[in-house]
């Protein structure tokens, strides 16, 4: 659930479910690694609000990972970052610039930070009915969240497409 207020002030509730089962083919051919597999699963509650003003929008957010399995997984997380849509338009005037970069901070890791920086072009037509598509660029450092690599660094460079409102 999501609520504006005076198109400035912006919240977002969210509950979501978290079952990773990446790397499971890779652990299960190989006896040795079978019993260090994880079977990392949680729903987690989350709350953020953020602050248009022209062309930022700075956010923060709290979570609860309120079921977690294995049950030894910390609850809390912090999340902080900033977006940017280009107000001029370019491209006959269907294309911006966008650029994204989000902190994750995460007691099962003792809150140190995770991060994510995305760039890229958003092309907006009406025919989409007020949808977007992104190509992103992203850059990614920090520990994992997925799945049984949860405690493993990871750095990574991608490539994305996206649609969102």
């Amino acid at each position: 659930m999501s609520v504006v207020y005076d198109r400035k002030w912006q919240n977002l509730f969210q509950f979501s479910h978290l079952s990773s089962h990446l790397g499971d083919e890779f652990l299960i051919s190989r006896p040795d690694y079978v019993n260090k597999r994880v079977n990392l699963s949680y729903e987690a509650f989350k709350w953020f609000t953020a602050y248009k003003f022209n062309s930022f929008r700075p956010y923060i957010g709290f979570g609860y990972l309120v079921h977690r399995d294995p049950s030894t997984i910390k609850p809390f997380t912090l999340e902080a970052g900033i977006d940017y849509i280009s107000e001029k338009s370019f491209l006959f005037d269907t294309t911006r610039y966008v650029l994204g970069v989000h902190t994750h901070f995460w007691s099962q890791n003792n809150f140190k930070p995770s991060f994510n920086i995305r760039t890229g072009l958003q092309l907006e037509d009406s025919v989409w009915r007020g949808r977007h598509m992104q190509f992103l660029i992203e850059y990614s450092e920090g520990k994992s969240r997925h799945g049984q690599f949860y405690k493993k660094r990871e750095q990574y460079v991608g490539f994305m497409v996206a649609f969102s409102n």
